[in-house]
């Protein structure tokens, strides 16, 4: 469910019966230009600069495109938080355009099986909302 952000950012956490299982955070980047984007080994090593003493090793690393031919980066890293393990299963999401949207989930080690493929259905569902430009154009008489 929804717990709080603003315009660039909001997180939801997901609650399984009564159980804190994930939470993730979702970030609105700044639009680049066109094939400005992050490469698969650029991703990786925010996640790490952003981990820092948290992170341990990367568990996998994909890039693709999905159906709506948004190119979706996955990197699924693993560490320790106050002497707890931690899973992050981290995405980036572009469009040609030079839109993107960064998602996080994180979890609890013990409780990834928990998790589950919930992440990968969330972001096979995501969509960018249509341009405010092509909008404004529509909607005119």
């Amino acid at each position: 469910f929804p717990t709080g952000g603003d315009d660039r950012f909001s997180y939801l956490r997901l609650i399984d019966q009564g159980d804190f299982v994930a939470q993730c955070n979702v970030v609105t980047l700044k639009q680049v230009e066109p094939g400005k984007q992050a490469t698969l080994e650029q991703f990786q090593r925010d996640i790490k600069e952003s981990l820092g003493d948290n992170f341990g090793e990367f568990v996998s690393a994909s890039e693709r495109a999905n159906d709506q031919d948004y190119r979706v980066i996955r990197v699924v890293a693993r560490g320790e938080v106050e002497k707890l393990p931690i899973v992050w299963h981290c995405y980036l999401i572009a469009e040609q355009s030079g839109r993107q949207v960064a998602f996080t989930f994180t979890t609890e080690g013990t409780l990834v099986e928990r998790l589950g493929e919930m992440d990968q259905q969330m972001i096979a569902s995501f969509r960018f909302d249509r341009p405010e430009v092509e909008m404004t154009r529509k909607s005119s008489p």
